[in-house]
């Protein structure tokens, strides 16, 4: 399959809701996806008056090197006006490269402008315990910023709650159309953002969504000016372990830690 067809094919036939197994380096040609129904909250407040606050903080990730002990990430504390709900969020795509395989574009080797490209299966399904020995509130690497966690389903309706609708989530989170990476074709584009979100979750009896694929990894996306999605956050579901994607990390905060 050359590139060109990949391209004007990918997004529709990557993703799947309930599919029977993984499938290495194979495109499913049928496949649906799901709208994560934060609108559903019934927001009524006008969306032009700003009924949030936000400001900008950072942190800092354990890069595990001598000369160049960490990187510092920007991030986005938001809350509602009252500050019953407050979130953190990295407001640039995760590059280091403790998690491999990964994967970056060309001429952004340190993954600086458009973050690395992930697999979930053996790379992030298996760092979930790892965040707070990497994440930092000082650049002595001596405070941990404890909570920090690639985000569930619930994670994104508190963010919808507080910012008012999924489509706000996408400017929250200065999120860029920037593609995926996928069965080997660097499919950089401008068609839609996607990040990967966290199987487990507290809103499934469960405790993992129950559409996910075993050893697949499920990912947010916002499709750019796309008839059929709009603006919409879509929960996608894939049946490939090939399919890598950017990360986002976040953690919930008292009003205190806002």
């Amino acid at each position: 399959m050359n590139k060109i067809l990949f391209k004007s094919i990918s997004i529709l036939a990557i993703v799947g809701t309930v599919l029977t197994a993984c499938q290495e380096e194979e495109i499913v040609q049928n496949a649906k996806e799901r709208i994560i129904p934060l609108d559903s909250l019934k927001i009524t407040r006008s969306l032009s008056k700003k009924a949030y606050k936000s400001k900008y903080s950072e942190v800092y990730f354990m890069t595990g090197e001598d000369d160049t002990p960490f990187n510092k990430y920007k991030t986005i504390k938001i809350r509602d006006i009252k500050g019953d709900l407050c979130q953190e969020w990295f407001v640039e795509d995760l590059h280091e490269d403790w998690f491999k395989p990964y994967s970056y574009q060309p001429g952004d080797e340190k993954g600086t402008l458009h973050g690395y490209y992930y697999h979930w299966e053996g790379t992030l399904s298996d760092a979930q315990s790892d965040w707070n020995e990497l994440v930092y509130s000082d650049t002595e690497l001596e405070i941990p910023a404890k909570g920090f966690h690639i985000p569930n389903e619930s994670d994104f309706y508190k963010l919808g709650a507080i910012v008012g609708e999924s489509s706000a989530i996408f400017r929250a989170l200065q999120l860029e159309y920037d593609g995926i990476h996928f069965s080997g074709f660097n499919d950089w584009n401008n068609l839609l953002a996607a990040i990967w979100i966290n199987p487990i979750d507290t809103i499934w009896s469960q405790g993992t969504d129950p559409n996910q694929v075993d050893g697949c990894g499920i990912f947010a996306a916002w499709h750019n000016n796309d008839p059929h999605y709009g603006d919409k956050m879509v929960g996608h579901y894939t049946n490939s372990k090939t399919l890598q994607c950017n990360v986002r990390l976040v953690r919930n905060l008292t009003k205190k830690q806002w």
